[in-house]
């Protein structure tokens, strides 16, 4: 069985990577794939604060809203 919810807090995301869950001793940032990341200018490794404005729904540099609601405390991200 397959279960799945949406993605709360960045929070959580940064606070794996700082405490090694997830890379066990290799500190492993991931890299940005797909035609999305492409889209948006993305290339290479995945810096906390790009992906800290995505999730709020603002564009990798800060300065557009992606989403209507960007940046709202109420945005619901994934």
């Amino acid at each position: 069985m397959i279960s799945y919810g949406g993605i709360g807090s960045i929070d959580y995301y940064l606070k794996m990577q700082k405490e090694d869950y997830y890379t066990h001793g290799k500190l492993d940032h991931g890299n940005w794939l797909g035609r999305g990341s492409s889209a948006l200018g993305l290339s290479g490794p995945v810096h906390p604060k790009t992906l800290e404005r995505l999730f709020q729904g603002i564009s990798p540099d800060g300065k557009q809203a992606l989403v209507m609601n960007a940046g709202s405390p109420n945005r619901r991200p994934g």
